[in-house]
Parts: structure tokens; C-alpha cells; sequence
């Protein structure tokens, strides 16, 4: 019975099938865990992302007058940095007789402007950093879903296309098997006939 299967290619069909059957599951095994790791990965930039949110909500600051009085109004550094300003201008102008003199009082306006850029400019830099570390979270994150989905792709078409291997495997088999009956009945046909 053994000897019939393997001449009818039976034996080689049933085997290509099987590991068409095997790398197919492989490959969808394959795809469940690539699907998993990228999965996990991405979750890992989840900290991050969140800064995206805060420096897209704080970016309004960077090009609204009244955003950034707002942030200096209720900011206490200003306030001290101001004062501080303040009280030498006047030391300067109590000391010159200039009190209540022009300048001092141009150069007391000129001391908001003073007080106020190195705390603006440090809170824009500040909103820029959100902005960047966070939109490189979210672009990592969008590069490792895009990854992962074609990894993912990647690994089924192998294992269907493994498949499909396994199933044309044991159709050439059974031709072979099916060719080499028929020139097995043909050869005894032919001792039988004489020829």
C-alpha cells in the first residue's frame, strides 16, 4: 500500500501540504507577535505624547501679546526681577538729584522690557521643547504602528504564500505520481506485450 501511495505521489502531496499548513500558521504566529511588540513599544512614547498635547495647548503664548502679559502678570520672578530693577534705577537717580527727572522714568518703563525678555524667551524655548520632544514621540509612535503593520503584512503574505506553495507542491506531486503510474502500467504493458 506503501509503495502505491508513494508512486502516486500521495505521500510527496500530503507532505508538501502539511508544511504549506505549518509555515502558514508560523506566519500568522509570526504576525500575532509582531502585532503584540509593536503594540507594547508604542506605549512606551505614551509619557511623551502627552507633552504634544500640552505644547500644542501653550503654543498660543508664542505669538499672542495678551497670552504673554498674562504670563508675566502672574508670574512672581517678574514681580521680583522688576522690583529689583526698580530699586537701583531709583538708588541711581536718588544719588544724581534725578528722581523725578525724564530718563528715570523712560529708564523705569524700559526696566518692565528688561525684567520681562529673558523669562518670555525662556518660556518660549520652553513651548518649543514640548512641542518637539512631544512631536517626536508621536511620530515614533505613528513610525512603529506603520512598522508594525507591515512586518505584520509581511508575515501573513509569507505564511498564505507558503500556502499556496504547499498546495502547488502536492498538485506537481500528484502529476509526478499520476505521470509515473502511467508509465508504469505502460512499461508492463509493453514486458506483457513483447515489446
Amino acid at each position: 500500500m506503501g509503495f502505491v501511495r508513494n508512486l502516486t505521489g500521495a505521500n510527496q502531496a500530503k507532505a508538501a501540504e502539511q508544511s504549506g499548513d505549518l509555515l502558514r500558521a508560523a506566519g500568522k504566529e509570526a504576525q500575532g507577535i509582531a502585532v503584540q511588540a509593536g503594540e507594547e513599544a508604542q506605549t512606551l512614547f505614551d509619557p511623551l505624547a502627552g507633552l504634544a498635547t500640552r505644547g500644542v495647548e501653550e503654543s498660543s503664548f508664542l505669538a499672542n501679546p495678551q497670552a504673554q502679559l498674562d504670563f508675566l502678570q502672574g508670574n512672581p520672578l517678574f514681580q521680583l526681577g522688576l522690583d529689583n530693577v526698580n530699586e537701583q534705577t531709583m538708588k541711581m537717580a536718588a544719588t544724581r538729584g534725578r528722581l523725578n527727572a525724564g530718563d528715570t522714568l523712560q529708564q523705569l518703563n524700559q526696566n518692565a522690557l528688561l525684567a520681562a525678555t529673558p523669562l518670555l524667551n525662556a518660556q518660549r524655548q520652553d513651548i518649543g521643547t514640548l512641542l518637539n520632544v512631544g512631536g517626536h514621540a508621536v511620530g515614533n509612535q505613528a513610525r512603529i504602528g506603520l512598522d508594525q503593520s507591515n512586518l505584520g503584512t509581511d508575515y501573513l503574505t509569507g505564511g498564505e504564500s507558503a500556502k499556496a506553495a504547499g498546495v502547488m507542491g502536492a498538485a506537481q506531486a500528484k502529476t509526478a505520481g499520476a505521470q509515473a503510474t502511467k508509465d508504469l502500467v505502460v512499461d508492463i504493458g509493453k514486458t506483457i506485450a513483447g515489446f
